[in-house]
């Protein structure tokens, strides 16, 4: 896959999203708004619920990458897996634990798996792309991969091991840091392309 080919994948409308695109910038009913919630989540509640990695995963999967659905809001949420978003293009706007955050186009935001968050709808250029991560992906050879970077190791050190009312999240600015943007999208060929020793490349 060359990144004409990843450019043409990414914008292509999925499932959820051809289903939502004609009520986008309108009230979505109740009863979708449910049947969304049931698509991403084992148990719902009213004012918070938590994305479920089975959800979105294989099994066998430790590291998954999905495309944000756009056109959809998404309200306050949880997750029990930790989450890398990457804006491939135009921006994403959220509310993190009260905070109001815009991510734009090459920038990452790191979430643990305690953070509460909504995100607006995106538009049909707000193309983002979710890195999911489970618990199992870290393991000591990773960790030690990373060890010299107290940012990243703390950061992963607390979510998976730190009590749960500890929330955190890093927004990183790297939108002109073409190296951290050829890095995400050689990540992206990898996975879409699915060829043998994927994980490992992505690692």
């Amino acid at each position: 896959m060359n990144a004409f080919e990843l450019d043409k994948k990414l914008k292509q409308l999925n499932d959820i999203e051809k289903k939502t695109h004609e009520l986008y910038n309108t009230k979505i009913s109740t009863e979708l708004d449910i049947k969304l919630k049931a698509y991403f989540s084992n148990k719902v509640k009213n004012n918070l619920w938590v994305i479920n990695n089975d959800k979105l995963m294989n099994k066998t999967e430790v590291i998954a990458i999905h495309k944000h659905d756009r056109f959809i809001n998404f309200d306050k949420h949880k997750h029990d897996y930790l989450e890398m978003m990457f804006v491939y293009s135009g921006k994403i706007k959220q509310e993190i634990e009260g905070e109001k955050l815009v991510i734009e186009k090459g920038e990452i935001l790191l979430l643990d798996m305690n953070v509460e968050h909504s995100i607006e709808a995106a538009g049909f250029d707000d193309i983002a792309i979710n890195v999911l991560i489970k618990k199992e992906f870290f393991d000591w050879i990773f960790m030690s991969q990373i060890a010299d970077n107290d940012l990243i190791s703390n950061f992963i050190v607390e979510a998976i091991y730190g009590k749960s009312e500890f929330r955190q999240y890093i927004h990183f600015k790297t939108a002109e840091n073409d190296k951290v943007c050829n890095y995400m999208l050689q990540i992206l060929m990898e996975y879409y392309d699915k060829k043998n020793g994927m994980e490992t490349a992505i690692r």
